[in-house]
């Protein structure tokens, strides 16, 4: 398999695996949707809200994730992208969370984000250890960042923090990251 294509009138909400669904009992194997399978690139219905743990982990050949025009995503969950090869991915308007080890060991190296961003957390290890990315913006809308979120990162690579008096949490990241605070979307990168 190396696309899926939905229908435009998709009225899927979530791509979750056997542990989001039962909670990891019944001796099921928590294995996420896609993961470990031949999947190149996806383009995600307008209706998915939640892509759930490890629904793309250890995808090797996945470069590309789009969603639809008006996405209704709301969270990306924990180890979602975890080892995959994903080098790009849109963040709609309507993301609000990032879990724990979302991006940890992929090749990212553009994350586009839409204007008007709803992203309020960004959690622990989300991008630890992204050497290929070069710099994030977290968004004005963002209240709170783990203090581990960018671990890992390197002085190649800088996070823009748009001015805020909301931000809870502390950027801290491991080795030498630059970190501009009160970034403007004026500014060029």
């Amino acid at each position: 398999m190396r696309s899926i294509e939905f229908e435009s009138n998709s009225r899927l909400r979530a791509i979750v695996s056997g542990g989001d669904v039962l909670g990891g009992s019944f001796g099921e194997r928590p294995e996420g949707a896609f993961e470990n399978s031949g999947l190149e690139s996806i383009v995600l219905p307008r209706s998915l809200e939640w892509i759930g743990r490890r629904a793309f982990s250890q995808t090797k050949n996945l470069i590309k994730v789009d969603f639809e025009p008006n996405s209704e995503l709301y969270s990306i969950d924990r180890g979602a992208f975890v080892g995959s090869s994903l080098e790009w991915i849109r963040f709609p308007a309507s993301l609000r969370m990032i879990g724990m080890y979302a991006f940890i060991g992929t090749n990212l190296k553009e994350i586009h984000q839409e204007k008007g961003s709803n992203l309020e957390m960004i959690s622990s290890l989300a991008f630890r250890d992204v050497e290929s990315l070069s710099s994030f913006i977290i968004p004005i809308s963002v209240t709170y960042v783990s203090s581990f979120a960018f671990y890992g990162w390197g002085s190649h690579q800088t996070i823009y923090v748009e001015g805020r008096s909301e931000l809870r949490g502390v950027v801290v990241v491991n080795h030498n990251a630059t970190i501009v605070w009160n970034w403007s979307a004026s500014t060029q990168i």
